[in-house]
């Protein structure tokens, strides 16, 4: 069953729905149902090849669009490669549906890079897209990619490479409430446990040296997190709030209750009447 995702209005809902609730036989026939609302606006790559040779040859990765790449890669996006001289590579963003207002906001960011818009899986469970191949997205790799093909964090990778805007995306990736108690604690976690220890203690130390936060390695799942102090909190919030969608902030812990302090004056003595 879909559910609307946070944040999605009401007229979102009401042009999805057709898609969501498409006859198998048609879902069956064809490898995905494109969702389009006209709300998301996107340039995007031509189909025609002798258009998009030109194109590929203008097509730049704005600091923008690297910012994000940085930590969308950090969480759940991918890179591919059909090169076997691995000179190009291509971005894969894969969510469940109920992160689709997300999506189509990702796949805005990144709409130069797309030949086609988000596809709805056949099991009706998750949404993708991806970007076309281009030898520009080698610098991607190069941060990211170990000899094996296999996802990796190099050197410096924090330090150098990751912006407060790629914090953001990276904790709507991968990121979440430390703590679900009824104590409602301040903590953040990052969802590392793709990454060997030693990775995940780079990205630890590297949070405390580039952003200030406290942080430790915790471990979780049969692998390793990120886990960002309460204290830090504030500090983390000042990082991350201009750039997070509002669709993601659910993911935050609730605002700290602020403290009233009440002065009571004592009543001066009464004179003589």
């Amino acid at each position: 069953m879909f559910t609307p995702s946070p944040g999605m209005s009401h007229l979102d809902y009401n042009r999805l729905m057709p898609a969501m609730h498409a006859p198998r036989s048609k879902m069956e026939s064809q490898p995905d149902v494109f969702l389009t609302p006209s709300d998301f606006s996107f340039s995007t790559p031509p189909t025609d090849r002798k258009l998009l040779i030109p194109y590929k040859k203008k097509l730049i990765l704005t600091d923008i669009q690297k910012e994000v790449a940085v930590g969308v890669l950090l969480g759940d996006a991918s890179l591919q490669t059909q090169s076997k001289t691995k000179t190009t590579y291509r971005l894969k963003f894969c969510y469940g549906q109920k992160h689709l207002i997300y999506v189509f906001h990702l796949h805005d960011v990144f709409g130069s890079w797309c030949s086609s818009p988000p596809g709805l899986a056949k099991n009706r469970n998750t949404v993708s897209f991806q970007t076309i191949s281009h030898e520009k997205l080698k610098i991607l790799a190069d941060l990211f990619l170990l000899h094996d093909g296999k996802k990796g964090i190099s050197l410096d990778l924090i330090e150098k490479h990751l912006t407060s805007r790629g914090l953001a995306y990276w904790f709507m990736d991968d990121g979440g409430k430390l703590d679900y108690t009824s104590n409602a604690g301040k903590g953040i976690v990052f969802h590392t446990q793709c990454f060997k220890k030693s990775e995940v203690e780079l990205l630890a130390h590297g949070l405390e040296r580039k952003f200030d936060l406290q942080t430790w390695v915790k471990p979780n799942k049969n692998g390793y997190v990120v886990a960002v102090s309460g204290k830090s909190y504030e500090i983390f919030l000042e990082h991350v709030n201009p750039f997070l969608h509002d669709s993601m902030r659910y993911k935050l812990p609730l605002p700290r209750k602020s403290r009233v302090t009440i002065f009571i004056e004592n009543n001066p003595p009464l004179g003589n009447i």
